[in-house]
C-alpha cells in the first residue's frame, strides 16, 4: 500500500538548550534552530500536517497530546516522529521532565492508536537504548538512534530529510548519511576538545529497515 502526502504526518519533538549556559547554550540554541529548520523546509511539502513541539511546548504532555492529533486525524496512515532531545540510557530529557523510554512506552500505549506509528528517528544521546524495545513496543514499525553520546546530527539530519524526502529507503540512507568515515572523524574530535568522553554517534536501525516514506507501517 502507498501512503500518499495526505495521509501522512509528522510529529517534531524539539529541545536541547535548556540549563545550557555561555557558548554550549548558544550551540544548541543553534541546533534547535536547525532542527525545526530543515524538518519544515525539507519536509512541508510532504506531509498533510507537521506538528511542532519545540522550546518550551517540548514537554512530555505536549509531545503525547500532538501524536494523538496526529494518529487520530482523519485519513492518516502513518506517522511519523522525529525526538530532537538530549537523552541518557533509557532516558528521554523533556522540557520539563525526564522520562524513562519504559515509561513513555506505556504512555503511548495508553492513547489506543491506531496501527498507523510508523518512524521513530531519535537524535538523542543514547538513543538506541531508548529505541530498541520500547519504541518499537510501543507501535513504531521502525527506529533509529545512536549507540552512545551522538555528536553527528548536525552532519546526518540533512542528507536524512532529502533522501527520505526522495523515498530512499532507511537502510540506504543511513548508509549514506552514517559515513563511518565522518562519524569516526567527529567522534575523535568531540572525544578530544570535550568533556564527552562517551561518544559513539553509530545508528542502529530496528524494526523495517526497508520503509520508505511511502511506504505503510
Amino acid at each position: 500500500m502507498t501512503i500518499t502526502k495526505s495521509q501522512r504526518r509528522l510529529v517534531l519533538v524539539n529541545s536541547l538548550s535548556r540549563y545550557r549556559t555561555g557558548v554550549w547554550k548558544v550551540i544548541y540554541q543553534s541546533g534547535e534552530w536547525a532542527g525545526k529548520t530543515i524538518t519544515m523546509t525539507a519536509l512541508d511539502d510532504d506531509y498533510a500536517h507537521i506538528h511542532p513541539c519545540t522550546g518550551g511546548f517540548a514537554t512530555r504532555s505536549r509531545f503525547l497530546s500532538r501524536l494523538k492529533a496526529a494518529a487520530t486525524s482523519p485519513g492518516t496512515k502513518a506517522v511519523d516522529v522525529f525526538c530532537q532531545l538530549h537523552g541518557s540510557d533509557d532516558v528521554f530529557h523533556f522540557y520539563d521532565e525526564d522520562v524513562q523510554a519504559t515509561r513513555l512506552r506505556d504512555d503511548i500505549l495508553a492513547l489506543g492508536l491506531p496501527d498507523n506509528l510508523r518512524l521513530f528517528y531519535n537524535t538523542c544521546c543514547y538513543g538506541d537504548s531508548q529505541n530498541s524495545n520500547e519504541m518499537l513496543e510501543a507501535g513504531f514499525a521502525t527506529t533509529i538512534g545512536s549507540k552512545r553520546i551522538n555528536c553527528t546530527a548536525a552532519v546526518e539530519f540533512p542528507i536524512f530529510c532529502s533522501m527520505w524526502q526522495l523515498n530512499s529507503k532507511v537502510a540506504d540512507i543511513m548508509a549514506l548519511a552514517d559515513n563511518p568515515v565522518t562519524r569516526a572523524a567527529m567522534d575523535a574530535t568531540i572525544k578530544a576538545t570535550t568533556p564527552m568522553k562517551d561518544t559513539d554517534s553509530q545508528k542502529v536501525v530496528r524494526g523495517n529497515a526497508a520503509l520508505r516514506i511511502s511506504s505503510s507501517p
